[in-house]
């Protein structure tokens, strides 16, 4: 978009010198010497804060006089300087017009303006690719590092979509000199199902369309959040001689290997002659894991008294929230007629 702004009219207000028409005009000179503007800019446009800054500088020969708020106290060079706002994304033309006295001439510079969001970086600074247990208790932090101009930057975390994430309101960061750096913490991304996405960072600058960082990606890839382990079934009493058969006890040594906190269910299972070769689940127990690591769930197990003999196995199972099951450990014993 192409547009052109006049930045400045310089007219004679008042006439300090008494001396003829003709003879003033020759007498009083105002050159506009250059006009300067930022040549290129990309970046938020948020205001004055990056506004484009115009340069003039003028040279007047001749009496006292006042042209709009510049003033001479005489012969002199003067430099003026205006900001003005940057809105849209555009190619403009800045003028300084002369319009008194006679002798002038007007000079012009353009500059172009890209509206544009920040460099952004999310992917460094976020844990983005979750691989672990997943449920209501689990999530991980977002955050991201914001490099921009100075000034104050109001900026809000988005989907894709460019909805906003849960949690998410319009926030600001103060940048304290140009191509500064803050960190700025985001909300929380649930880990409760297998998925993925993608966030951004937008940028609801008043004075132009709202602008969006680059798009980042994110995924989550739930594992069972406890794992059982049966690694031995031990025969811990016995009637040695199967005269008096009394009961034997074996000992189940049983472990979960916790990914963290949450609720699990588990329950031992035996598969043998006496149930038909089926596998028969006892009770199920519930436990609340409080942190990550090995719990112990070990227990015995007695046989009947009067069973002369008994060969199966054992197996540990987990039912929420990701059932699994352990591999099963043989356990025997018998006594001769």
């Amino acid at each position: 978009m192409k547009r052109v702004t006049t930045l400045l009219v310089l007219g004679l207000l008042t006439a300090l010198s008494p001396a003829p028409a003709q003879a003033v005009a020759a007498e009083r000179q105002l050159v506009v010497h250059s006009v300067q503007a930022d040549p290129t800019y990309t970046g938020l446009c948020r205001g004055a804060e990056n506004g484009v800054r115009v340069t003039a500088r003028l040279t007047y020969t001749g009496p006292g006089e006042t042209y709009l708020t510049l003033v001479f106290d005489g012969p002199g060079s003067r430099e003026i300087t205006c900001v003005l706002l940057r809105t849209r994304t555009a190619w403009t033309s800045y003028h300084l017009a002369i319009t008194a006295p006679a002798s002038h001439r007007t000079l012009s510079q353009s500059s172009t303006t890209t509206c544009a969001a920040p460099p952004v970086d999310i992917a460094t600074v976020s844990e983005l690719n979750y691989d672990g247990a997943c449920g209501p208790a689990f999530s991980t932090p977002l955050r991201a590092k914001i490099t921009s101009g100075k000034g104050t930057t109001r900026y809000q975390w988005v989907d894709e979509n460019e909805q906003p994430l849960l949690g998410s309101d319009v926030q600001t960061v103060q940048i304290t000199e140009d191509g500064g750096t803050q960190y700025v913490d985001g909300p929380r991304l649930p880990r409760q199902r297998p998925g993925s996405g993608k966030v951004a960072l937008l940028f609801p600058d008043l004075n132009s369309t709202p602008l969006m960082s680059g798009l980042t990606a994110w995924s989550t890839t739930c594992r069972p959040l406890a794992t059982p382990n049966l690694t031995q079934v031990e025969f811990t009493s016995e009637d040695e001689s199967c005269e008096l058969p009394k009961p034997a006890i074996f000992t189940l040594k049983g472990s979960i290997t916790a990914l963290g906190p949450g609720p699990i269910r588990y329950a031992y299972a035996r598969k043998s002659a006496q149930t038909n070769n089926a596998w028969v689940r006892d009770p199920w127990t519930s436990l609340t894991l409080t942190s990550a690591g090995i719990v112990d769930v070990s227990k015995q197990w007695t046989v009947p008294a009067g069973r002369r003999g008994e060969q199966g196995y054992w197996r540990l199972e987990i039912d929420e929230p990701y059932a699994s099951v352990s591999g099963q450990a043989r356990y025997w014993f018998y006594c001769p007629d």
